[in-house]
């Protein structure tokens, strides 16, 4: 059903209202939208009440209007509004979001926008019976609400997986073809599931998905021919293919053409050819690209070195909150590289990416509060940047906290304070083998030289061979990697 044009207007009221950070206003005007018959307002209704960053406090006045629509009659006229309110206020329910979690009222909410013919509440019920996380396993009724909803690839993965079902790859392929999903066929032929491996099989159907304006398909068959994975390489066919996507507003291809330009990798290398392909994903605000450009200005790779212009660069990648421009820039900043060192400045750009939560800015950060570098030497203040990383998973930072009191950096040293944080890696069961590895080796030398620690030959010793042993374990496991990649390349 289309809206009304007095919806519309009280829907792009509600927006202006939202834009200008006037939640009450705009709450207030998307209600009055939907009782107008705005679908849209309820979605957007929908996302304010799940937003936590928005600074709304009516939250409960949200649902409960959502609640009143959901249980008004239902006729012709308010059918489509009324089954994305229902929709909205099960997944509310499902998720707990700020209310107390209810799995049967939300699947009696799902039902009933499901019986209204709600696609997104048919597909979340599929997903519910599949994952049988919250209710009990049924693939038959995972199925139908997928089939109802036209979700044909998310049954075409349950049979090629045999997620439910009996792994079936005819079915698989019949459900993926249903859905125009060639690039998941090509994949199974490519990686082997539920078929054998059969690359010619495999690129036939990334061109038949290609033939349908799949970008994906097009960079999946240029990459083939650039690395010369199961296929021989030819770079000229690569590019051919990375210009395909290109001309469909694909980013990633217009990078990859630049970086060949750039590198002079099959073609005959072209530093402005390269800056004019980079500049047309940057156009398309594509940060990755506009980090290429002023990598080229910062290193004066084939155009003149010029570090003013590679900061402009960064700064608009850094606006779209791009945390890699900003370590780039503080890189910039506290080597002096192109441009006049500053370390108050590189500490400003690596504290802009620690607070998008970006570790390696915080270890970055840590750093050079550690070496006193741009800073004054703080070795609490690195400490506590060490572990603000390590809260955000970065394990590294443990082993760089360990060192500061193995050696005594600003503080006092203190080998058992060190062993403590190694002995953190080491222990976890589920960390990594290298890591595991360099924390054992480096506990052992504390313990052999006697750092800051009473001297223990023994324990040493010990270390060092489960060290050995560890680091073996990891150095196997690549070896198997890199032994199923060759064969994949055969």
């Amino acid at each position: 059903m289309e809206q009304t044009e007095k919806a519309q207007q009280l829907y792009e009221l509600a927006a202006k209202s939202f834009e200008k950070k006037d939640f009450k206003t705009a709450v207030i005007n998307f209600k009055e939208a939907i009782k107008a018959g705005s679908i849209p307002a309820v979605r957007f209704l929908t996302f304010m009440y799940f937003d936590d960053e928005l600074a709304i406090k009516n939250r409960d006045e949200i649902r409960e209007f959502l609640s009143e629509i959901a249980t008004r009659d239902i006729d012709a006229s308010n059918r489509e509004v009324t089954s994305n309110a229902i929709y909205a206020l099960a997944t509310i329910y499902f998720n707990g979001k700020h209310v107390e979690k209810d799995i049967d009222k939300a699947m009696d909410f799902y039902n009933k926008a499901a019986e209204l013919g709600d696609k997104p509440a048919l597909h979340a019920l599929g997903e519910i019976y599949r994952d049988g996380d919250e209710v009990e396993k049924d693939a038959d009724k995972a199925i139908k609400c997928f089939e109802q909803s036209n979700a044909y690839s998310e049954i075409a993965d349950m049979y090629r997986f045999g997620d439910g079902v009996e792994s079936d790859s005819k079915k698989a392929i019949e459900y993926y073809e249903k859905d125009n999903n060639f690039s998941d066929i090509a994949d199974m032929y490519m990686e082997g599931d539920a078929v054998e491996k059969n690359v010619e099989e495999a690129v036939k159907w990334y061109k038949k998905a290609a033939d349908a304006k799949d970008t994906e398909a097009m960079m999946n068959i240029g990459n083939m021919y650039l690395e010369g994975k199961k296929i021989e390489q030819d770079i000229k066919e690569a590019i051919n293919w990375y210009q395909k996507a290109a001309e469909l507003e694909e980013t990633e291809a217009m990078i990859k053409i630049g970086e060949l330009y750039r590198d002079g990798r099959g073609v005959k290398q072209n530093a402005g050819e390269a800056v004019n392909w980079f500049k047309k994903a940057a156009d398309l605000e594509d940060t990755e690209a506009m980090i290429r450009i002023a990598e080229m200005y910062r290193d004066g790779l084939g155009i003149k070195q010029d570090g003013t212009m590679a900061m402009k660069i960064l700064r608009e990648a850094a606006w779209y909150e791009d945390t890699d421009a900003m370590i780039k820039m503080g890189d910039m900043y506290l080597t002096g590289k192109a441009i006049k060192p500053d370390g108050s400045k590189a500490l400003k750009c690596y504290k802009n990416a620690a607070d998008l939560e970006d570790t390696e800015a915080m270890v970055k950060i840590g750093e050079m509060y550690r070496d006193g570098i741009g800073v004054k030497q703080n070795a609490t203040k690195a400490i506590q940047w060490f572990e603000k990383a390590v809260e955000y998973g970065e394990i590294i930072a443990l082993i760089k906290i360990a060192e500061i009191y193995r050696d005594g950096i600003g503080l006092e040293q203190d080998g058992n304070k060190a062993i403590e944080y190694l002995k953190s890696i080491a222990e976890d069961e589920e960390g990594h083998l290298f890591l595991k590895a360099e924390a054992m080796m480096k506990m052992s030398e504390i313990y052999s030289e006697g750092i800051g620690i009473e001297r223990n030959k023994v324990e040493a010793e010990r270390l060092s061979k489960e060290a050995e042993n560890t680091f073996n374990i990891f150095k196997q496991s690549v070896l198997a990697l890199d032994s199923d990649n060759l064969k994949d390349n055969d």
